[in-house]
């Protein structure tokens, strides 16, 4: 599955929506976001973040993966926002936040980086950048590398439960 990191001192935990097709997070405001996303990916203006999953059958014959995905942001009432796609059950996404002083980092994730998108906050600006020795570089290091641990680890519990169930 895709992840999720943003950086938050203005508006404290954000819950994800989640349902069986689809894992959206929303802000107040709008965020700056850098991502690969399908739809509305780069460098942008964002609300939403929106993963829609997807089923193998749903992607035969050869689709364009952009037309769907903005067809099913619409029908879904996400009209504006950035949107992935994945395979992954939502259900099983990792929710991590991690919080320094005034500032936090929250990641969500299933199982790794196949996709990535960044949000921060445009309205309040603490720092013009983020490395690794920064308060926020260590915050969204922390959070995601706790987030990814964590869905990795649910995911080869998953598939050596399904080698068992398969081989009984």
């Amino acid at each position: 599955m895709t992840e999720l990191a943003t950086v938050d001192a203005a508006h404290g935990a954000l819950s994800p929506v989640v349902d069986e097709r689809w894992l959206a997070v929303e802000w107040p405001e709008p965020q700056s976001v850098l991502s690969w996303a399908v739809v509305g990916g780069g460098r942008a203006r964002a609300r939403r973040v929106v993963w829609r999953r997807v089923g193998e059958r749903e992607l035969r014959p050869p689709v364009d993966f952009r037309r769907f995905l903005r067809a099913e942001m619409t029908s879904a009432g996400y009209t504006d926002g950035v949107g992935l796609l994945t395979a992954r059950r939502l259900d099983t996404a990792v929710d991590v936040t991690r919080h320094f002083g005034a500032l936090s980092a929250r990641c969500v994730t299933g199982t790794g980086t196949d996709c990535l998108v960044i949000a921060a906050p445009e309205a309040h600006r603490w720092a013009t950048y983020a490395g690794k020795h920064t308060a926020i570089g260590h915050l969204v290091g922390a959070a995601v590398c706790e987030a990814i641990t964590r869905g990795a680890a649910l995911w080869l519990s998953e598939q050596v439960q399904g080698r068992q169930a398969v081989s009984r």
